[in-house]
Parts: structure tokens; C-alpha cells; sequence
């Protein structure tokens, strides 16, 4: 008889010496409290990461049958998910990953607002006014409106797909409208005096694969570093710090293609330079195939350096391939489109290949539990902890025997890792697409296609 399940959030500790270990009291609270890391109080948990709702209730559990509810394992902790906002630039990573280690996870977000302030006094100063030569333009309200909710729909409903069902009906729902809603966006743009964005810049074929190449770009980069993460300190149980340290090679690598990728555009054009960056990126995801839970570091950097090298190939192109391609009074449009490009890749990134691991951890984690030695019984149990095991989180707790522990960490970690082969095969593929587009869509065009 599987014991009454009540909500709660789940806490868990890693070591930082490299390795996964277990929480010395039970995950799963039996009591009055939900665990708390040793010699601390209760207050002081959100500064190991995890910040806890004032809400939550302990989970009943017996010994080694426990189950989570479905849901009660939500994304990663504050220290991972900041550390992924940081992930391409070298030396406020570590900066932020040290900080975190002290108090909140919050905190970050203090650091981005004097960066902002002093980028807007240095462009106020610096830049020239922008103005219009062909007269004064009435700013479009409604197609700003359409294109805000379109893709707000578009991207909520792959967001929560995973949660609520790829076919359920708040999915589809949400996906059709968002697209019923661009397609008339579309349609309007199409009618008025000046739109916010001409649909007739689509026309362009080098501008249009751009785009797309500069979606994908951003998927795989933010999609990759999003699990590559949760391996690393869930996993592997890296601190933050030991974490960003070991993905130095990627910001590293981005650095050096940066003005490799410029110079290579600005002799060939983005023709060269974009097939190129989506090549190296697919050997990056498909070298972590051979990644395993126990995969020494020299596995690990090989792969960091292709998929630093192919993010920043592709991001130097991207300008010349989108705004390069249209007339100098088409500029800004062609900039925003760009930027919104990214952010659209990136949400979606994440979202789907978070995805894909969870779907694959679901279908394989009993089996996995049950080849290292997991009880049947015990196994089947611990199947509604998916959520949690697809974070790279093993759902162990204190009253297992260390014979039973360490087998439950064996298979969860197994099945983690089976997700993550899932999502970077299908990162490949659509990588090598991606490559093929570009050598095909951005054929014939030059460094000097926008001169006109």
C-alpha cells in the first residue's frame, strides 16, 4: 500500500569535492518538518539554493517506497538558474557563482541593475540621434499588441507543455492562438502605411534563414548549458564556482569566435561563417553523447570548445545575415527582429529539450532503479519522482540502507543520463538542419549585400 502523498518542496545537499552524495537526514520529511541541512535553521535553507514555500507540508513516506507528488519538483535551484543567465560571459560568472554561495540567490539580479544604468549614460552620451528622413511615422500600437500576445501565447504554451501535455488542451490552445494571432499580425502589417515590422523584409531569402539560423542558435545554447548544469552540480555535485569554472572553455571559446566569426564574414559573407558555427555545434551535442555520470573532465572540455566556437561563429554572422541584408532605413527593424529571434530561441531552447530529457527519464527511470538493484516494489514506488530525477536529482532519503541509497542514486542518475543523450541527439539533428539551411538559404550573398 503506497503511502498519502501531500505537496511539499523537496530540499536536497551536494558535496563541492566533485562527487554525488546523499543527504545525511531524509529528503522526504516524516514529522512535523521537512529536512533541513544539519546544525542549521530552517531560515537559513534558501541559502544552500533552495528557497522554500512558507506553505509547504512534509510528505508521509515508509521506508525506501516513498513517492513525490508529480509536481512538487520544480525547476533548479536559484544558483543554477542564475548561473545559466551568465553562462557567456567569463568573469562575472564566477563573480556570481561565488556570491551565491554566501546568501540568495536574488542577489543577482542587483548586479544587472548598475551594468544598466551605466549603459544608459554611456549611450545618451556617446550615440548620435537617429532621425528619420522620410517624415514623422505614427507609431503602430495594435501591431505591437498582436506581436506581443502572439508570441506570448506561442511561447507559454511550449513552456507549459511538458507540465500540462504536449496534446492537452491548454497546450494546444495556447499554441494555435498564438499562431492565429501572428498570422494576423501578418495580415495587418500587410495594410497599414508603416507597420512595425514590413512583411515585405521576408522576401529577402538571406534575411528570413538568418532568422531562423539565429533562433536556433540560441536553442541549443541556452537549451545545452540549461542541462549541462544540472549534471554538473546535481550529478556530479560541483559547487556553483567548480561549476562555472569547468565551463570556462565554452565563454572562452565564444571570445576567440567572436572576431574569428567577424573576419570570416567579413571576407565570405555569413555563407561561410553560419553553416560553419551550426557544423561545430552539432559535433559539440553529439560529443556529449559520450558523456556518463561518472565521465572524467576530459570529456567534458572537447565539447565545450565546439559549442563555444559555433554559438559565437553564428552570432558575429547573424548581424550581417539579418540587418546586413535589408536597406540602411530598414536597420532597426532588421536589429529588433534579430534580438527577438534570440530570445524566442532561447525560451523555446530550454523549454523543449527540458523537455525531452523528463519524457525519456519517465519512460526508462524504473528500469534503470531496478538494473542497479533497486527492489521492484521499491522501484515502482519511486516512479512519480521523475521531475525530480530529470533535474538530476536522486530521490533518496535518510531511512535507506546505503546498499538501497546508493542503487537509487546508480539508476536515477542513469536515466538522467538517458535524457540528456535524448536531447542532444535531437540538438544535432537540428543542428546539421540548420547548417544545410544556411549553406543553402545564404548562397550568393556578400559582406556588401546591404549597400543600397
Amino acid at each position: 500500500m503506497r503511502p498519502t502523498i501531500r505537496p511539499s518542496t523537496p530540499a536536497t545537499s551536494f558535496s563541492d569535492r566533485g562527487r554525488r552524495t546523499t543527504p545525511t537526514s531524509p529528503w522526504y520529511a516524516t514529522g512535523s518538518s521537512a529536512w533541513t541541512p544539519p546544525g542549521e535553521s530552517r531560515r537559513n535553507v534558501r541559502d544552500h539554493g533552495v528557497k522554500r514555500s512558507p506553505t509547504s507540508e512534509p510528505l508521509a513516506c515508509d521506508q525506501g517506497s516513498a513517492e513525490l507528488s508529480r509536481r512538487s519538483v520544480g525547476p533548479p535551484n536559484g544558483r543554477t538558474r542564475v548561473r545559466f543567465a551568465n553562462s557567456q560571459v567569463t568573469f562575472p560568472r564566477v563573480v556570481v557563482d561565488r556570491n551565491l554561495e554566501n546568501v540568495n540567490w536574488e542577489s543577482v539580479f542587483y548586479l544587472n541593475a548598475p551594468i544598466g544604468v551605466i549603459a544608459l549614460l554611456v549611450s545618451a552620451a556617446v550615440l548620435p540621434r537617429s532621425r528619420n528622413s522620410t517624415g514623422h511615422h505614427r507609431f503602430d500600437v495594435p501591431g505591437v499588441v498582436l506581436l506581443a500576445l502572439g508570441l506570448l501565447c506561442v511561447v507559454f504554451g511550449v513552456v507549459k507543455g511538458e507540465t500540462w501535455g504536449w496534446v492537452s488542451a491548454g497546450t494546444v490552445g495556447a499554441v494555435s492562438a498564438g499562431v492565429f494571432i501572428l498570422v494576423g499580425f501578418g495580415w495587418y502589417e500587410n495594410r497599414i502605411a508603416h507597420p512595425l515590422l514590413p512583411m515585405r523584409l521576408f522576401r529577402n531569402r538571406a534575411l528570413t534563414v538568418g532568422t531562423i539560423i539565429t533562433a536556433l542558435n540560441f536553442f541549443v545554447m541556452l537549451g545545452v548549458i540549461f542541462f549541462v548544469m544540472l549534471y554538473l552540480q546535481n550529478v556530479r555535485g560541483f559547487s556553483p564556482v567548480e561549476a562555472g569554472v569547468r565551463t570556462l572553455p565554452l565563454s572562452l571559446a565564444s571570445l576567440v569566435a567572436s572576431p574569428l566569426g567577424a573576419a570570416l564574414t567579413g571576407r565570405f559573407g555569413p555563407r561561410l561563417s553560419m553553416p560553419l558555427g551550426m557544423l561545430l555545434q552539432a559535433a559539440a551535442t553529439f560529443g556529449l553523447l559520450s558523456w556518463d555520470t561518472g565521465s572524467s573532465y576530459a570529456t567534458m572540455w572537447p565539447p565545450f570548445i565546439a559549442l563555444g566556437l559555433g554559438v559565437g561563429m553564428v552570432l558575429s554572422a547573424s548581424s550581417d545575415a539579418i540587418v546586413g541584408q535589408v536597406p540602411v532605413k530598414d536597420g532597426g527593424v532588421a536589429g529588433g527582429l534579430q534580438g527577438t529571434a534570440l530570445q524566442i530561441g532561447g525560451a523555446l531552447g530550454t523549454s523543449v529539450l527540458v523537455s525531452l530529457i523528463s519524457s525519456r527519464v519517465d519512460s526508462t527511470l524504473v528500469d534503470e532503479l531496478t538494473g542497479a538493484g533497486v527492489p521492484a516494489s521499491v522501484a515502482g514506488g519511486l516512479e512519480q519522482a521523475g521531475d525530480a530525477v530529470a533535474m538530476g536529482v536522486a530521490p533518496v532519503s535518510g531511512n535507506m540502507t546505503e546498499q538501497l541509497r546508493a542503487a537509487v542514486v546508480e539508476g536515477s542518475g542513469q536515466a538522467f543520463m538517458n535524457g540528456v543523450h535524448t536531447a542532444v541527439t535531437v540538438t544535432g539533428v537540428l543542428c546539421l538542419l540548420g547548417a544545410a539551411l544556411a549553406a543553402a538559404g545564404l548562397r550568393g550573398t556578400s559582406p556588401a549585400a546591404a549597400q543600397h
